[in-house]
């Protein structure tokens, strides 16, 4: 094994030459497993990068399956061609090749700062449709990390237990638990496929979670507003992102959560993002390629957003949601459903929207219904712990536009917390912090049921943006 170190700085790079997991300081190639570990006794700022031969023996393709726009997982083969467009019988749905690294064992914790950069892999390329194109990702991943030969229950993929690494440009698959597992801070995901192959229309999930960001970890990015950074995160265990036990000040920005790469297909998961006894989170954000795109999470009544607590004596308070489509495709047209769009349950103090136009979730075609703010732990009003959440600004039952419905299936807004803040006062209902809202037919826009001290204003309902069209539906359900 060989690495390269810079003499002035200290600091190592080392390029992983061969997809078998192998420790061998005498051999003259690099696996991943010994770029960890090379990583892992050098203090500073490392790199690993890629650069496997042709004739890797897990340089690996889809054979054509004679069927348009299907990909077999157990359809593979491999292959020593340096260009792709010489496979002869390579599948047109996704006419690229990869590196497939299977490690045996868990590989170790990643312990110092590192980057670790799968883009640098020959062939590999960013995505680069914006957010607002309102088109999937073209990413180009090169290198796969799967977890399917490590016998079961052992840890995830990465672990990420020293501060400010970054890991981009990876497809990462079929772990026991997570994708990614974080427990520090100021580390950034990008790039990366994350429970999907590396067409990213196949499911592989990851038992546990995409992305975990856990134990006091804080100011770490899953994504980012570039389009180089957007991440494909989707058909994860038990979430595909989750931030908990005090996990605060993290952001999930400007990824593609719960469908395939395309934003069309759901790939389903129970959750898209998971906010458990964490606070003062970003989920999207109001600036340039903020949003993300959090749909298709229909498996056991799944929901695309979820805030809570585990009960008394913890907190999930000053998290906002904002800038994201929650339950559609990803041009905000149509439905890819997710069982619930919006679940603040038993926390206090979040925010689902703003002020500004820039602050709007689009909260549409969700299964059963948009946003729901309750406290299931609570016996009586007095012990609800959902308090002063706050609803606004955001376009819920519609489409991106405003002018057409794309209805959730039962109300947009049902309120079972104490003085949550649906609207606000505004110069004209339907303009920040007033929602524009339909709920589908006989349930009610919005429902209040248990709830004290409940703030309806400025909010068109049952109308398009512009309040001009009736969309149908009735209104508040007290």
């Amino acid at each position: 094994a060989t690495v390269t170190v810079d003499v002035k700085s200290r600091n190592v790079s080392t390029v992983v030459t061969t997809t078998r997991d192998i420790v061998d300081p005498f051999d003259d190639v690099n696996s991943l497993r010994e770029a960890i570990e090379t990583a892992n006794t050098t203090p500073g700022l490392d790199t690993i990068t890629f650069d496997l031969p042709a004739d890797d023996p897990r340089h690996v393709y889809y054979q054509d399956d004679g069927v348009a726009g299907q990909l077999l997982h157990d359809n593979l083969a491999f292959t020593t061609t340096t260009d792709d467009s010489a496979i002869l019988d390579i599948d047109p749905d996704w006419a690229h090749s990869w590196f497939s690294i299977q490690p045996t064992a868990d590989l170790p914790q990643i312990t110092e700062v590192v980057i670790v950069d799968g883009y640098s892999q020959p062939g590999a390329s960013a995505n680069t449709n914006s957010v607002e194109s309102r088109l999937g990702l073209n990413t180009v991943l090169r290198i796969e990390l799967d977890g399917s030969a490590i016998p079961a229950g052992s840890a995830a993929g990465l672990v990420l237990a020293d501060q400010g690494s970054t890991v981009r440009g990876l497809v990462i698959n079929r772990f026991f638990s997570a994708g990614i597992d974080i427990g520090t801070n100021d580390n950034v995901i990008d790039g990366s496929f994350i429970g999907t192959d590396p067409s990213g229309t196949v499911a592989l999930s990851n038992a546990s979670a995409g992305v975990t960001i856990r134990d006091f970890a804080s100011g770490n990015l899953v994504g980012g507003v570039t389009p180089a950074a957007r991440n494909l995160i989707s058909s994860n265990g038990i979430a595909n992102v989750q931030l908990v036990n005090f996990a605060d000040g993290n952001a999930v920005q400007g990824n593609i959560i719960g469908t395939n790469r395309r934003g069309e297909v759901r790939l389903r998961g129970p959750v898209g993002v998971l906010v458990e006894d964490s606070s003062n989170n970003t989920i999207g954000g109001t600036g340039v390629g903020a949003g993300n795109l959090i749909s298709g999470h229909t498996r056991s009544q799944g929901t695309g957003v979820e805030i809570r607590t585990l009960g008394p004596g913890t907190n999930a308070s000053g998290n906002t949601v904002q800038g994201n489509l929650i339950g559609t495709n990803v041009a905000g047209t149509a439905r890819v459903e997710n069982y619930r769009g919006v679940v603040v349950d038993g926390a206090a103090g979040n925010t689902i929207g703003g002020t500004n136009a820039d602050a709007r979730n689009v909260i549409s075609g969700n299964a059963f219904g948009g946003v729901f703010v309750q406290d299931n732990s609570a016996e009586t009003i007095a012990d609800n712990g959902a308090i002063g959440n706050v609803i606004q600004g955001n376009y819920i039952g519609l489409d991106i536009t405003g002018n057409t419905n794309v209805r959730n299936g039962s109300s947009g807004v049902q309120d079972e917390g104490v003085d949550t803040m649906i609207g606000g006062i505004t110069a004209r209902p339907g303009t920040g912090p007033g929602n524009v809202i339909v709920g589908d037919s006989g349930t009610g826009v919005i429902r209040i049921l248990l709830s004290d001290g409940t703030l309806v204003q400025g909010n068109l309902l049952g109308t398009n943006a512009s309040g001009t069209a009736a969309l149908g539906a009735d209104g508040a359900y007290v």
